[in-house]
Protein backbone atom coordinates (compact mmCIF):
# COMPACT_ATOMS: atom_id res chain seq x y z
CA UNK A 1 0.00 0.00 0.00
CA UNK A 2 2.99 2.33 0.43
CA UNK A 3 4.33 1.89 -2.28
CA UNK A 4 0.96 2.69 -4.31
CA UNK A 5 0.84 6.07 -2.16
CA UNK A 6 4.64 6.67 -3.67
CA UNK A 7 3.35 6.61 -6.98
CA UNK A 8 0.52 8.73 -7.15
CA UNK A 9 2.17 11.82 -6.40
CA UNK A 10 5.59 10.50 -8.56
CA UNK A 11 3.47 10.11 -12.03
CA UNK A 12 1.15 13.35 -11.30
CA UNK A 13 4.74 15.68 -10.67
CA UNK A 14 6.09 13.47 -13.63
CA UNK A 15 2.91 14.68 -15.73
CA UNK A 16 3.35 18.45 -15.00
CA UNK A 17 6.93 18.48 -15.89
CA UNK A 18 6.38 17.13 -19.08
CA UNK A 19 3.65 19.06 -20.06
CA UNK A 20 5.64 22.55 -19.54
CA UNK A 21 6.08 24.47 -22.71
CA UNK A 22 3.48 22.37 -24.01
CA UNK A 23 -0.16 23.19 -25.48
CA UNK A 24 -3.55 22.29 -23.79
CA UNK A 25 -6.91 22.74 -23.91
CA UNK A 26 -8.30 24.81 -21.62
CA UNK A 27 -12.11 24.84 -21.40
CA UNK A 28 -14.73 27.53 -19.19
CA UNK A 29 -17.05 26.63 -17.13
CA UNK A 30 -17.63 30.13 -15.44
CA UNK A 31 -16.58 32.85 -12.71
CA UNK A 32 -16.65 32.52 -8.61
CA UNK A 33 -18.89 34.67 -6.84
CA UNK A 34 -16.61 37.54 -6.70
CA UNK A 35 -17.09 40.96 -8.36
CA UNK A 36 -15.89 44.66 -8.79
CA UNK A 37 -17.94 47.40 -10.11
CA UNK A 38 -19.40 44.98 -12.59
CA UNK A 39 -16.64 43.07 -13.64
CA UNK A 40 -16.40 39.61 -12.57
CA UNK A 41 -13.19 38.52 -10.66
CA UNK A 42 -10.75 35.91 -9.20
CA UNK A 43 -11.56 33.08 -9.05
CA UNK A 44 -12.74 31.89 -12.33
CA UNK A 45 -13.10 28.11 -12.97
CA UNK A 46 -11.22 26.77 -16.13
CA UNK A 47 -10.27 22.74 -16.77
CA UNK A 48 -7.03 21.77 -18.29
CA UNK A 49 -7.28 18.76 -21.02
CA UNK A 50 -10.81 17.47 -19.74
CA UNK A 51 -9.87 17.18 -15.95
CA UNK A 52 -11.85 19.51 -12.92
CA UNK A 53 -12.31 22.77 -13.07
CA UNK A 54 -9.31 24.83 -10.83
CA UNK A 55 -9.33 28.56 -9.72
CA UNK A 56 -7.19 30.41 -11.90
CA UNK A 57 -6.49 34.18 -12.23
CA UNK A 58 -7.09 36.29 -15.42
CA UNK A 59 -4.69 38.86 -16.54
CA UNK A 60 -6.44 40.08 -19.54
CA UNK A 61 -8.70 42.85 -19.16
CA UNK A 62 -9.49 43.24 -22.65
CA UNK A 63 -10.64 40.12 -24.33
CA UNK A 64 -14.30 38.36 -23.74
CA UNK A 65 -14.91 34.85 -23.07
CA UNK A 66 -18.03 33.06 -21.96
CA UNK A 67 -18.74 29.82 -19.76
CA UNK A 68 -18.69 27.12 -22.06
CA UNK A 69 -15.44 28.48 -24.31
CA UNK A 70 -12.36 25.98 -25.31
CA UNK A 71 -9.68 27.13 -26.53
CA UNK A 72 -6.03 25.84 -27.13
CA UNK A 73 -3.14 26.98 -24.87
CA UNK A 74 0.28 27.03 -24.10
CA UNK A 75 1.44 26.10 -20.77
CA UNK A 76 5.03 27.67 -19.49
CA UNK A 77 6.00 28.56 -16.37
CA UNK A 78 6.91 31.80 -14.90
CA UNK A 79 10.37 32.25 -15.21
CA UNK A 80 12.80 34.87 -16.97
CA UNK A 81 13.86 32.41 -20.49
CA UNK A 82 10.06 32.01 -20.72
CA UNK A 83 9.44 35.93 -20.54
CA UNK A 84 11.84 36.98 -22.66
CA UNK A 85 10.93 34.35 -25.54
CA UNK A 86 7.69 36.05 -25.42
CA UNK A 87 5.87 32.66 -24.79
CA UNK A 88 3.31 35.28 -22.92
CA UNK A 89 0.38 37.27 -24.08
CA UNK A 90 2.30 40.59 -23.03
CA UNK A 91 5.81 39.41 -23.28
CA UNK A 92 6.07 41.88 -26.02
CA UNK A 93 4.83 44.77 -24.72
CA UNK A 94 6.39 48.03 -23.77
CA UNK A 95 3.80 49.83 -22.33
CA UNK A 96 2.48 48.73 -18.81
CA UNK A 97 -0.15 50.77 -16.35
CA UNK A 98 0.97 52.34 -12.88
CA UNK A 99 -0.09 52.92 -10.15
CA UNK A 100 -1.11 55.58 -7.37
CA UNK A 101 2.82 56.64 -6.89
CA UNK A 102 4.77 54.28 -8.42
CA UNK A 103 6.57 54.32 -12.21
CA UNK A 104 6.18 51.56 -14.89
CA UNK A 105 7.74 48.46 -14.72
CA UNK A 106 11.01 48.36 -16.82
CA UNK A 107 10.32 45.23 -18.43
CA UNK A 108 8.08 42.41 -19.18
CA UNK A 109 9.69 40.43 -16.67
CA UNK A 110 9.23 42.84 -13.90
CA UNK A 111 5.02 43.63 -15.03
CA UNK A 112 4.75 39.60 -14.81
CA UNK A 113 6.80 39.20 -11.63
CA UNK A 114 4.09 42.56 -10.00
CA UNK A 115 1.43 40.07 -11.25
CA UNK A 116 3.13 36.97 -9.52
CA UNK A 117 3.47 38.99 -6.53
CA UNK A 118 -0.34 40.00 -6.16
CA UNK A 119 -1.70 36.66 -7.21
CA UNK A 120 0.22 34.70 -4.46
CA UNK A 121 -0.72 37.36 -2.01
CA UNK A 122 -4.61 36.38 -3.11
CA UNK A 123 -3.94 33.19 -2.56
CA UNK A 124 -2.27 33.24 0.69
CA UNK A 125 -5.41 35.85 1.72
CA UNK A 126 -3.65 38.67 2.35
CA UNK A 127 -4.63 40.79 -1.10
CA UNK A 128 -8.52 40.91 -1.87
CA UNK A 129 -9.83 39.00 -4.14
CA UNK A 130 -11.24 41.19 -6.53
CA UNK A 131 -9.14 44.35 -5.70
CA UNK A 132 -6.16 41.85 -6.60
CA UNK A 133 -7.25 41.11 -9.89
CA UNK A 134 -8.16 44.37 -10.75
CA UNK A 135 -4.67 46.00 -9.96
CA UNK A 136 -3.11 43.02 -12.31
CA UNK A 137 -5.84 44.41 -15.01
CA UNK A 138 -4.05 47.97 -14.72
CA UNK A 139 -0.88 46.59 -14.60
CA UNK A 140 -1.48 44.77 -18.08
CA UNK A 141 -4.64 46.32 -19.99
CA UNK A 142 -4.53 50.35 -20.51
CA UNK A 143 -7.77 50.30 -21.16
CA UNK A 144 -9.06 49.14 -17.52
CA UNK A 145 -7.62 52.12 -15.77
CA UNK A 146 -10.26 53.95 -17.89
CA UNK A 147 -12.86 51.80 -17.46
CA UNK A 148 -15.56 51.34 -14.45
CA UNK A 149 -12.67 50.09 -11.93
CA UNK A 150 -9.96 52.25 -13.02
CA UNK A 151 -10.95 54.98 -9.95
CA UNK A 152 -10.48 51.84 -7.13
CA UNK A 153 -7.72 52.91 -5.19
CA UNK A 154 -7.62 50.40 -2.94
CA UNK A 155 -6.39 48.12 -6.44
CA UNK A 156 -3.76 51.10 -7.12
CA UNK A 157 -2.50 50.61 -3.77
CA UNK A 158 -1.82 47.28 -4.36
CA UNK A 159 0.17 47.57 -7.66
CA UNK A 160 2.34 50.28 -5.77
CA UNK A 161 2.71 47.58 -3.37
CA UNK A 162 3.67 45.21 -6.18
CA UNK A 163 6.21 47.43 -7.61
CA UNK A 164 8.22 48.06 -4.70
CA UNK A 165 8.63 44.27 -4.14
CA UNK A 166 9.44 43.43 -7.14
CA UNK A 167 11.98 46.55 -6.96
CA UNK A 168 13.34 45.29 -3.77
CA UNK A 169 13.89 41.57 -4.66
CA UNK A 170 13.99 41.28 -8.40
CA UNK A 171 15.50 37.77 -8.26
CA UNK A 172 12.37 36.25 -6.54
CA UNK A 173 11.51 33.39 -7.87
CA UNK A 174 7.74 32.60 -9.25
CA UNK A 175 8.32 29.18 -11.21
CA UNK A 176 5.21 27.86 -9.28
CA UNK A 177 3.11 30.02 -11.48
CA UNK A 178 1.91 28.40 -14.58
CA UNK A 179 0.80 30.79 -17.22
CA UNK A 180 -1.97 29.40 -19.67
CA UNK A 181 -0.99 31.79 -23.08
CA UNK A 182 -4.24 31.44 -25.65
CA UNK A 183 -2.60 30.08 -29.33
CA UNK A 184 -3.49 32.51 -32.13
CA UNK A 185 -6.58 31.34 -33.77
CA UNK A 186 -7.10 28.83 -30.61
CA UNK A 187 -10.71 28.67 -29.88
CA UNK A 188 -12.49 25.30 -30.21
CA UNK A 189 -16.14 26.00 -29.46
CA UNK A 190 -18.20 27.68 -29.84
CA UNK A 191 -16.87 26.83 -34.05
CA UNK A 192 -16.28 29.53 -35.60
CA UNK A 193 -16.30 31.96 -32.76
CA UNK A 194 -13.34 34.80 -33.51
CA UNK A 195 -10.82 35.55 -30.84
CA UNK A 196 -7.97 33.32 -28.85
CA UNK A 197 -9.49 33.25 -25.17
CA UNK A 198 -8.11 34.78 -22.57
CA UNK A 199 -4.50 34.37 -20.39
CA UNK A 200 -4.72 32.63 -17.07
CA UNK A 201 -2.73 32.34 -14.12
CA UNK A 202 -2.93 29.28 -11.52
CA UNK A 203 -0.35 28.57 -9.08
CA UNK A 204 1.40 24.55 -8.83
CA UNK A 205 2.81 22.94 -6.11
CA UNK A 206 2.08 25.48 -3.71
CA UNK A 207 2.83 29.36 -2.95
CA UNK A 208 6.36 30.15 -4.58
CA UNK A 209 9.27 30.66 -2.79
CA UNK A 210 12.54 32.62 -2.34
CA UNK A 211 14.91 32.79 -5.12
CA UNK A 212 17.02 29.44 -3.16
CA UNK A 213 14.43 27.40 -1.90
CA UNK A 214 15.36 24.06 0.04
CA UNK A 215 16.36 21.31 -1.74
CA UNK A 216 13.28 18.81 -2.29
CA UNK A 217 13.08 15.71 -0.06
CA UNK A 218 14.07 14.03 -2.38
CA UNK A 219 15.97 14.13 -5.27
CA UNK A 220 15.33 10.84 -6.51
CA UNK A 221 11.58 11.64 -7.41
CA UNK A 222 12.46 14.92 -9.57
CA UNK A 223 15.45 12.94 -11.43
CA UNK A 224 12.59 10.22 -12.34
CA UNK A 225 10.48 12.03 -13.69
CA UNK A 226 13.09 14.40 -15.31
CA UNK A 227 14.15 11.59 -17.35
CA UNK A 228 10.43 10.06 -18.46
CA UNK A 229 10.37 13.45 -19.98
CA UNK A 230 13.30 13.12 -21.67
CA UNK A 231 12.24 9.55 -23.03
CA UNK A 232 8.95 11.11 -24.04
CA UNK A 233 10.57 14.42 -25.87
CA UNK A 234 12.77 11.54 -28.35
CA UNK A 235 9.70 9.11 -29.44
CA UNK A 236 7.78 12.10 -30.66
CA UNK A 237 7.68 15.66 -31.66
CA UNK A 238 6.57 18.26 -29.31
CA UNK A 239 4.06 20.47 -29.72
CA UNK A 240 5.17 23.65 -30.94
CA UNK A 241 3.04 27.01 -30.98
CA UNK A 242 1.38 27.79 -33.88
Amino acid sequence: MKRKLFLIPFLLLSAALCRADGIATLSYTGPGSNQIDGFWAYPYYVAVDGGSPASMLCDDFTDEIFPGYKWLASANALTPANVENNDFLYSGSRTFGTGETTAMPGSALQAYDEAAYIFTGIVAGTIGNSEGNAAIWYLFSPTATSSAIGGDTVARGILDQAYTSVQSDPSYNYSNITIYTPEPNGIISPPGTPGEGQEFLTITGGIPGSATPEPPPSLLLWTGAALICVVRSVRGKRLART
